[in-house]
């Protein structure tokens, strides 16, 4: 990572290289088979606190079947998440959707999620020496809930309304040593509530935009815990505008997002938390057919175009601009 002046850099620079592959077979009219698998090597360079590289490699094949019956659309698959570093977990998922009127439907799902640690929190002393690090922390593990509706029937508008909840078990915190300070460890369970909005505009032509906001509620459920939940990210702002025109294959989409955390006063002060900032990326692609069954789609993604200073904690300061491309075929 490089610091402009005036900022301290990170103790740490992460490499990551991988990739994703998915592929969709049609297995009837109203049967879909998906399979695919991402793949990622992390390479941690702690050089500067004595522990040289640190490497991980995380893989994540999955497999999902969508089933459609008239109004009624259902869908079921499984996904594992396996780290060379932690221990991996085999995660099931289910949804349905029915459709009502022209253009409107109502969904709920359940799913099991994996949220493996930072390597930095196995090693690396935190937040101004005050957290010592867990080289035996293990992932946090939640079943996740979730239902809405989305309704597109008037041609120009679309609007979305969604409501989850989430169990989380091990979930990573800090707790206090004898000697004053602290230590990351697995220690509660907490759930995490909120409801999610968006309204999108949308042209003929191919022009849109778009508006969401997303409500964080996060309450600790271990008994007798007296430990508050910070650091999550509580009230969130989502933008888009773009123009998504397929007559000539060009997508082209500028994202906002912006955060606030809810900290403390004096854990901001501490932390030197320099959020609640609009980062934007944006993403364009060209879609080229290669015959009547045959096309491809190339695309290019930049993250933090206009290099956003952001952060909730000064140690892990969001990544600086960056680029990624690919292509995706597809074989009809």
């Amino acid at each position: 990572m490089t610091a402009r002046p005036g900022v301290e850099k990170n103790k740490f620079g992460d490499t990551i290289t991988g990739g994703s592959f998915q592929a969709t077979y049609r297995w009837s009219p109203g049967r879909d088979l998906t399979a695919g698998v991402d793949y990622y090597h992390i390479d941690s360079d702690f050089t500067t606190i004595g522990f040289g590289h640190l490497t991980n490699d995380e893989v994540g094949p999955y497999v999902n079947l969508t089933q459609k019956a008239g109004r009624l659309t259902l869908n079921g698959g499984v996904r594992y998440d396996g780290s060379r570093v932690f221990e991996g977990q085999v995660s099931p998922q289910a949804g349905a959707v029915f459709n009502i009127g022209r253009a409107t439907l109502v969904r709920g799902s359940v799913s099991r999620a994996y949220q493996a640690p930072i390597l930095y929190e196995l090693v690396g002393v935190s937040l101004t020496s005050q957290v010592l690090p867990n080289p035996d922390l293990r992932p946090e593990r939640a079943w996740l809930y979730s239902a809405g509706f989305e309704s597109n029937e008037l041609p120009w508008l679309w609007t979305k309304l969604s409501f989850y909840n989430h169990r989380m078990t091990e979930g990573i915190v800090t707790k206090q040593l004898d000697n004053g300070r602290m230590m990351w460890d697995n220690l509660d369970t907490f759930t995490r509530k909120g409801v999610e909005a968006e309204v999108r505009g949308q042209h003929p032509v191919g022009l849109f935009a778009s508006l969401g906001y997303n409500y964080n509620k996060h309450e600790n459920t271990t008994p007798e815990s007296e430990r508050l939940l910070t650091w999550i990210p509580t009230r969130i702002w989502k933008s888009a505008l773009g123009l998504s025109n397929a007559r000539v294959g060009v997508d082209v989409n500028l994202t906002g997002k912006y955060i606030w955390y809810n900290q403390q006063d004096f854990i901001r002060e501490i932390l030197q938390a320099n959020d609640a900032k609009w980062v934007f990326d944006l993403r364009v692609s060209k879609n080229l057919n290669l015959s009547d069954k045959r096309s491809v789609s190339i695309f290019a993604n930049v993250y933090n175009l206009t290099d956003t200073l952001f952060w909730e904690r000064i140690d892990f300061p969001y990544a600086r601009r960056w680029v990624d491309f690919g292509a995706k075929f597809t074989f009809r």
